[in-house]
C-alpha cells in the first residue's frame, strides 16, 4: 500500500470521524457509529515526515456573527456566501511529507441544492488558488470529483450552529497529495463577547457539550505510517486576562493494525487576540499506543470564536515530535461554550 492509498483511507476514516464527532448544526442525522475495517497492510517505501505548519486563513476575512445570524441546519453553508478555512496543509512529492502554507487560502461555497441518493443534498464549489483547483459539484462527505489534469478532489464537513470542522483532499496521478483539516464559520465581534471566564466542551454528537476533536497522525521509517485520532476538547478562555488554556484527550487507531489505543494528551497554552485564540501544544502521558509522541513534541494552535455572542469555538492544533524518524499530528476541535 503506498502513501497514496493510506492517505486516501485516512481521509475516508477521518470523514466518518468528524461526522460522528458534531450534531450537525444543532441536530441534524444521527451521527455514525461505525468505522470500517482497512487494510493491514503498511506502507513499504521509505519515507521521511517533516513537522506540520500553524493554521492559516490566507488573508480572506470569515463571515461576521451579529444578533441576526442564524444558526445553521444540518451543517450547511447558506448559498452564494464564500466561507474560507483556518487551515492546516500537508504535502507529500511521494518521498517526503511536510507542512505548507498556501497564501492564497481556500474557500468553500454552497452553490444549491441538488437530489443525492434520493434527499436534497447540498452542493458546492472549492477553490485553493495555490493549488489551482476550482471543483463545482462537491458534497460535505466525500464524493470525488475529477479535474481536467486528473486530479481528484474531495472534501468532508461538519458543524455546529455557528462553526464548521472538517477536512479537504487533492491527490494527482503522479504520487503527491496535498490534505488539510480545517475549520470555519460565522466569526464573533470582539464587542460582542462575554466577560470573566468561559468554558468550552466539546465531547458529545450533540447538547451542552457538542462539539469533538479529530486528527491525523504520520510517522515515518521504513514507511510511512498513519493513523487517526479522535476523542473530546476542553478550553477555558478568560475574557479579562486574554488567556487560553485546555488539553485534549484522544484516542489513535492505528491504520496498518486497525488496533485502538489511547494517546498522549495534547495540552493548550496561548492567548485571545481580539476574537482568535492562538498559542502552543505540548504532549503529556506515556501511552503504551505505537503512535505515541514523546514529551519534547511541541506544536501550535490557532482558531476562533463563532456565533453572536461567541458560543462556539474552533480550533486547528499541530503536534511534532522531532526525535527519532519524524512524527507530526494535525487535528482540529469544535467545542460549545457551558
Amino acid at each position: 500500500m503506498d502513501i497514496i492509498k493510506a492517505a486516501g483511507r485516512a481521509s475516508s476514516i477521518l470523514c466518518i470521524l468528524v461526522l460522528a464527532g458534531c450534531g450537525g448544526g444543532g441536530g441534524g442525522s444521527s451521527p455514525a457509529t461505525t468505522v470500517p475495517t482497512v487494510n493491514p497492510t503498511p506502507p513499504v517505501l521509505a519515507r521521511t515526515v517533516g513537522p506540520a505548519q500553524q493554521a492559516y486563513l490566507g488573508g480572506i476575512p470569515l463571515p461576521q456573527a451579529d444578533a441576526t445570524t442564524a444558526a445553521l441546519v444540518n451543517a450547511e453553508l447558506p448559498v452564494n456566501v464564500p466561507f474560507p478555512f483556518l487551515q492546516s496543509v500537508l504535502d507529500t512529492d511521494g518521498t517526503k511529507l511536510t507542512g505548507i502554507q498556501l497564501t492564497d487560502g481556500a474557500t468553500l461555497t454552497r452553490t444549491g441544492t441538488v437530489i443525492h441518493n434520493g434527499r436534497p443534498t447540498a452542493q458546492y464549489d472549492l477553490k485553493i488558488p495555490g493549488l489551482g483547483v476550482v471543483a463545482s459539484g462537491l458534497f460535505a462527505s466525500e464524493n470525488l470529483i475529477t479535474l481536467a489534469d486528473g486530479r481528484k478532489v474531495s472534501v468532508n464537513l461538519t458543524g455546529l450552529n455557528y462553526s464548521l470542522l472538517g477536512s479537504w483532499m487533492v491527490n494527482g496521478s503522479t504520487p503527491s497529495f496535498q490534505q488539510a483539516i480545517l475549520v470555519t464559520g460565522y466569526q464573533s465581534q470582539a464587542k460582542n463577547l462575554p466577560t470573566g471566564k468561559a468554558t468550552y466542551i466539546g465531547n458529545s454528537p450533540m447538547g451542552a457539550d457538542a462539539g469533538r476533536s479529530v486528527g491525523l497522525i504520520f510517522t515515518s521509517g521504513t514507511g510511512v505510517r498513519m493513523g487517526t485520532l479522535q476523542g473530546g476538547a476542553t478550553m477555558t478562555v478568560d475574557f479579562s486576562n486574554n488567556a487560553v488554556n485546555g488539553s485534549l484527550n484522544l484516542t489513535a487507531t492505528d491504520l496498518s493494525s486497525s488496533t485502538t489505543a489511547s494517546w498522549n494528551t495534547v495540552n493548550l497554552n496561548g492567548s485571545l487576540i481580539g476574537v482568535n485564540v492562538v498559542g502552543t501544544t505540548s504532549a503529556s502521558g506515556t501511552p503504551a499506543s505505537s503512535l505515541a509522541f514523546g514529551s519534547t513534541s511541541t506544536g501550535n494552535f490557532n482558531g476562533s470564536l463563532f456565533g453572536p455572542n461567541g458560543q462556539e469555538a474552533g480550533v486547528v492544533w499541530t503536534l511534532n515530535d522531532p526525535s527519532g524518524v519524524g512524527k507530526t499530528a494535525v487535528g482540529a476541535f469544535l467545542a460549545t461554550k457551558q
